[in-house]
């Protein structure tokens, strides 16, 4: 007969954990997170379109009013940092 196993026990977060997370996205560090497929940057959009970043971010801003892409922050590695971005999708 075979044992089952235990479930792991995740340990509580202490006072200090939420203070070290929000430290570490003040100062740039932390992990960053997985963007899924189909979110772009101003930057990638504009570059895709062949237009300047600021006339991309404001036919983003008119389509985000239209209500035809959403936006969404993702953290993302710059460098040796972690920072957050917004990033723009098909609604």
């Amino acid at each position: 007969m075979k044992k089952k196993a235990l479930p792991k026990k995740v340990p509580e977060k202490t006072g200090n954990d939420w203070l070290m997370e929000i430290l570490s996205e003040s100062h740039g560090t932390g992990t960053p997170d997985v963007v899924p497929a189909g979110w772009l940057t101003i930057s990638d959009m504009a570059r895709a379109g062949g237009v300047a970043r600021n006339t991309m971010l404001a036919r983003a801003n008119n389509l985000l009013n239209k209500k035809i892409i959403q936006k969404k922050k993702f953290r993302i590695s710059v460098g040796r940092n972690v920072v957050s971005v917004w990033h723009y999708n098909k609604a």
